[in-house]
């Protein structure tokens, strides 16, 4: 009845994202339908109806004419005529003013368009729509005051949309590609927008540089993790642990071992992806149940859904402790527990296979990090069955995962030394020779 239930789900949701699907193309369609209307009743010269002929003289319908006319078929005249238009329905129609501005310059008439763009900065005090067009013809009429000006306003106003402000960075960097040069033009105040974006744009370099003054300005949690993800992909795993330590984990090396937390699917987090043929159950708060994978019976799974990265000492041993339970698991091949080097070579280490049926059951798994590796993977993985009898059924949990830091011979020797060192000679068989006796009289 489970897996049923689980089927149909599945195709519901099939259905309802074609349906949806459908209609969205239905939709565009008659849009379009209704703006190829429009569009030839205007140019052919028919007599439109009165709604028609309203909605044609909406200065947007012919800023976008004049485009087209400019574009298309590089028509000065058409193009000049079609935003003369519009401004005659709008004086004050900014894109109608960039327009005729970029047609000047087009022209030859470059001091023409640089008074219009003069005058269009006068219109624009505080508006933040179509400031990035004029950013652009800003730099196109070569007037880089007023462009860098443009530039740091529309990344320190909260009104700009965050795709914006991603084109004003992604732009910027174009322009100055050293992280000092990008404050000193676009100032102190941009350096948040700044490094949030640089992150986006996968800009390790500038947001390396800037995170220092980002961290001092209340970060939000949101924007460290894609920091701490850009460090992790650029396998800079033990800066990135430092921050992730400081923000998200005091001591605890697994991080949410219990699964008692909402996996955040990032940092050094647990990552859990879906798998067709796997429901992936998380307790409640009040609840010790642990990670539940509920195995439906209907694929023969490779499975690695479950995962975390873990920033480790290189050439330090560890101990990965855990308790793991069963029920009704069917197949030759079930799951274990496995810890490979992230971004280096290592041995992996695996538990057994965990039991068709058991309760709950401790484990313990010791390893040791390679010299130069930061970073460890740990996954919950189940192998494909070569059996015929190979679709896995049945319910796994895994809990009170734990990592510690073991001491090794070398450290404990290196322990040692440091205690006899301070241990006086007279006391101190490696100097003395022997251990002192006491003599009885």
């Amino acid at each position: 009845m489970r897996n049923i239930a689980f089927l149909l789900s599945q195709m519901r949701i099939k259905i309802f994202v074609r349906i949806l699907a459908f209609v969205t193309l239905m939709a565009i369609v008659v849009l379009q339908f209704c703006a190829a209307i429009i569009a030839q009743s205007s140019y052919s010269g028919m007599n439109p109806s009165p709604a028609i002929r309203k909605f044609q003289q909406q200065p947007h319908l012919l800023v976008a004419y004049g485009r087209q006319a400019l574009l298309d078929k590089g028509d000065l005249k058409g193009a000049e005529h079609w935003f003369i238009r519009a401004l005659r329905s709008n004086p004050y129609y900014i894109p109608a003013w960039l327009g005729l501005s970029e047609l000047r310059n087009d022209e030859g008439d470059s001091a023409g368009a640089e008074e219009i763009l003069k005058y269009v900065n006068t219109l624009m005090n505080d508006v933040a729509r179509w400031r990035w067009d004029k950013a652009m013809l800003a730099y196109l009429l070569g007037r880089k005051e007023m462009l860098t000006a443009d530039l740091s306003w529309l990344l320190q106003h909260s009104g700009v949309s965050e795709r914006t402000k991603l084109k004003v960075v992604k732009f910027a960097l174009t322009l100055w590609p050293e992280p000092a040069q990008l404050v000193r033009k676009l100032g102190h105040q941009s350096i948040v927008p700044l490094f949030v974006h640089a992150v986006r744009l996968k800009k390790k370099g500038v947001a390396k540089a800037l995170w220092p003054f980002y961290a001092t300005s209340s970060p939000k949690i949101s924007e460290i993790l894609s920091y701490i993800n850009l460090l992790i992909k650029n396998k800079e795993l033990a800066e990135a642990g430092v921050i992730w330590h400081r923000y998200f984990s005091d001591d605890r090396l697994v991080y949410n071992g219990d699964f008692t937390e909402t996996p955040i699917n990032s940092g050094f987090g647990w990552r859990v992806r879906k798998v067709d043929g796997v429901l992936t159950g998380l307790p409640a708060k009040d609840n010790k149940s642990g990670l539940h994978l509920l195995f439906t019976g209907t694929a023969n799974i490779r499975y690695a859904g479950v995962r975390q990265i873990i920033p480790v000492v290189p050439d330090q041993r560890y101990l990965l402790s855990g308790m793991m339970k069963s029920d009704h698991l069917t197949t030759n091949k079930r799951p274990y527990v496995e810890v490979g080097g992230m971004y280096c070579s290592m041995t992996k280490a695996r538990t057994a296979m965990v039991n068709a049926d058991q309760d709950w059951t401790p484990f313990g798994l010791r390893f040791t990090a390679p010299e130069l590796c930061e970073g460890i993977l740990l996954q919950i993985k189940r192998d494909e069955s070569g059996d015929i009898d190979n679709l896995i059924q049945g319910d796994f949990w895994l809990n009170d995962l734990i990592l510690t830091p073991l001491i090794s011979h070398t450290q404990l020797n290196i322990s040692k030394l440091d205690v006899m060192s301070k241990v006086p000679d007279r006391l101190n068989p490696s100097v003395s020779g022997s251990l002192p006796t006491e003599t009885v009289k």
